[in-house]
């Protein structure tokens, strides 16, 4: 994650974390990003998001962790585009 968030004070990146199967993944995940642009002074971190790579990923998520996705995508349009 440092190594991205090095690379985006130069490069228009996206942070995409692969293989989210279950809503706790992507909020630890979404906290440790958060945190870690924090300790780095990152002013404008990348986009982040989820990948949800397998049928059985996709159909085994329960109605709310899509909603959670949803809002985690939001989320990173919103500060993509300076609102948030």
């Amino acid at each position: 994650m440092g190594a991205i968030l090095r690379l985006s004070r130069e490069h228009s990146l996206r942070m995409l974390i692969p293989m989210i199967t279950i809503e706790d993944d992507i909020r630890q995940m979404r906290e440790a990003f958060d945190a870690l642009c924090a300790e780095r002074k990152v002013k404008t971190p990348p986009e982040f998001g989820a990948m949800v790579e397998t049928p059985a990923a996709a159909l085994g998520i329960p109605r709310r962790e899509v909603e959670l996705l949803v809002r985690v995508q939001e989320l990173s349009a919103k500060r993509a585009a300076g609102a948030g």
